[in-house]
């Protein structure tokens, strides 16, 4: 005869917490940074076999290495905000969390909506209460 057991399984809710998205930025900004110090390595090492080819002038090379370090420098700013704008918008669309426009297009129809009943009650309404 099987034995029949009974299993008890106990579901711990995780709240979020600040260290959880401080680690996620924290990933994202070093993800970034790692990216661009290797495409930065990469650009130059070709700027250079380029020059030292003869296929680009050194003083273009230069000009060309220093635009490359701007760019860099300006990514290094702006580009891990935004690689972590991107991860978020991933994890609320998985998670089904509707954007400020999809509220905004439905609050309008709500909207739109209220004001038909409106004036369809207004409608209704006897005489003698209007």
């Amino acid at each position: 005869m099987a034995e029949k057991f009974e299993i008890e399984i106990e579901e711990e809710e995780v709240e979020p917490s600040e260290t959880t998205w401080q680690a996620l930025v924290q990933r994202v900004v070093l993800a970034g940074a790692g990216a661009v110090g290797l495409a930065q390595d990469e650009a130059e090492a070709f700027v250079r076999r380029l020059v030292q080819r003869g296929e680009l002038g050194e003083k273009d090379g230069r000009s060309l290495l220093a635009e490359i370090h701007e760019q860099q420098r300006r990514f290094a700013r702006l580009g891990p905000l935004f690689l972590l704008e991107r991860q978020v918008e991933f994890v609320l669309h998985r998670l089904s969390v509707p954007t400020k426009t999809e509220i905004d297009e439905l609050s309008a129809k709500i909207e739109t909506l209220s004001q038909k009943v409106d004036q369809l009650r207004q409608l209704l309404q006897p005489k003698d209460k209007r």
